[in-house]
């Protein structure tokens, strides 16, 4: 059956089944434009959309929902000027569209401009309180405002509406872990995944709150269900890493940042981490490398300039490790670390009253840390110099880095340990170093069980 056009006579024709059948040929109908472009854009095919809602405005350029529609696709295309044009005529030709002003707050929310998305949001419900995307998209921008529990408030009410909207399960999940309620996370995750299996990143999500748990074998699963949905996914490698890292098994959390930084060569916490990794198995060389390209991309100075301080340290590079210290504390004047570091450098190099000097420094910036006075103590109970060991003091030292550890800290413990044993008061020695024994990380236990047997041989 065939008919013409009203408008121009030509015979109408159906491409396909999404243009509309009726007296006026596709060209003159701008209604058909409209419906081929929400069809084009269902296909993810957001430029042609974009034409073909050009050719439905050039017939009928006051079509609100047309206007809306078009800047939908733009948004879509990233083209966010362009966008928030359409949605303004969109929303001057009907002031009551409320599906135009969640999109406008889309963009907004795109451009991580928060507060203003959240205002968008807040008309769309004035306008429309059933809209279920509306809560979800203010929960969202709530929740990456810091705004937790409005957030909270939002998605549930996105959930009341329409229990099974993946993205509010998602968002909540992320608000639940944020909150540290894990097993309400988790179970949103669980739902997500019901939901939508193909996603990678609800894998992800739930691979991170179990590795919190310390459920390290599902968390694991969990990255690599993710990675088989997204490969080259660079932070399911990374959290991969952690949890090798974590583990001790070093050659693996090794690949895992590798792989990390070879996907996403920006990836600055993997480089840190995988050089922390590098100086745990004593390859000391790799770290720097690692550190030197975390300067490089310009993350996390004086952290890395800390630490490469203390590779160059291991490598007996005094002058180079003196050199990060200083520019670490450049960068960040109440930097602990970095004062300790630097008394390490110093003491060897023999320069034990610089030594002392930032001990005492590291002590009145943070007066209150354990580490500062189990740093100096080490220093008074281990100085190679024997003129400037001082087991009184070590010990004074040690028993106040004890104390503020509630008496939990491994390295606290076995420094104490060393100071009795500097003071010659063995059994004192033994027993605070069996203590830092049981609660040592493996990796450390063979130096303690040394340290014992040389104790214990004493006597």
């Amino acid at each position: 059956m065939s008919r013409s056009c009203a408008i121009c006579g030509k015979p109408i024709v159906r491409p396909n089944a999404e243009w509309l059948a009726g007296a006026l040929c596709p060209g003159c109908d701008a209604a058909a434009h409209v419906r081929r472009g929400v069809w084009l854009s269902r296909q993810g095919d957001h430029r042609r959309a974009v034409a073909a809602f050009d050719e439905a405005l050039r017939l009928f350029p006051r079509d609100a929902r047309t206007r809306n529609n078009r800047g939908y696709c733009l948004a879509a295309l990233r083209r966010y000027d362009e966008a928030l044009v359409e949605f303004d005529r969109a929303i001057a030709l009907d002031p009551q569209f409320a599906a135009a002003f969640n999109n406008r707050g889309l963009v907004y929310m795109a451009r991580a401009a928060y507060p203003e998305a959240i205002l968008e949001f807040d008309v769309a419900l004035r306008l429309d309180p059933k809209m279920t995307l509306a809560w979800n998209n203010r929960g969202f921008s709530r929740a990456a405002s810091g705004l937790y529990d409005e957030a909270l408030a939002d998605l549930n009410r996105a959930l009341e509406l329409s229990g099974d909207l993946a993205n509010a399960l998602h968002n909540r999940g992320y608000v639940h872990t944020v909150r540290a309620d894990f097993d309400l996370a988790l179970k949103d995750y669980d739902a997500e995944i019901r939901l939508k299996p193909e996603r990678p990143y609800a894998y992800y999500n739930r691979g991170f709150v179990q590795t919190i748990l310390g459920e390290f074998e599902f968390a694991l699963a969990d990255f690599e269900r993710a990675l088989a949905r997204k490969p080259g996914f660079a932070e399911a490698h990374f959290n991969r890493g952690e949890i090798h890292l974590a583990r001790g098994t070093f050659e693996e959390a090794v690949a895992e940042f590798g792989a990390a930084v070879r996907h996403a060569p920006g990836f600055a916490l993997a480089y840190s981490h995988r050089g922390e990794t590098f100086q745990l198995l004593g390859q000391f060389e790799r770290a720097v490398a690692d550190y030197s390209e975390v300067i490089r991309l310009g993350h996390f100075l004086t952290s890395a300039h800390c630490k490469r301080g203390l590779a160059y340290l291991a490598l007996g590079a005094h002058d180079l490790a003196v050199a990060d210290f200083n520019e670490a504390i450049r960068l960040d004047p109440k930097f602990l670390g970095a004062y300790h570091g630097r008394g390490l450098a110093h003491r060897a190099r023999d320069d034990y009253d610089r030594a002392v000097v930032d001990h005492i420094e590291a002590i009145r910036l943070c007066p209150h840390s354990a580490e500062a006075y189990q740093n100096f103590a080490s220093f008074w109970a281990t100085c190679p110099d024997p003129a400037r060991r001082d087991g009184n003091v070590a010990v004074e030292l040690a028993v106040r880095a004890c104390e503020l550890s509630l008496w939990q800290d491994w390295q606290c413990l076995a420094t104490l340990g060393a100071a009795h044993g500097e003071n010659g008061n063995t059994p004192d020695a033994i027993r605070f170093t069996e203590q830092a024994l049981g609660l040592a990380p493996a990796l450390k236990k063979p130096g303690l069980e040394q340290t014992l047997f040389e104790l214990r041989s004493r006597n």
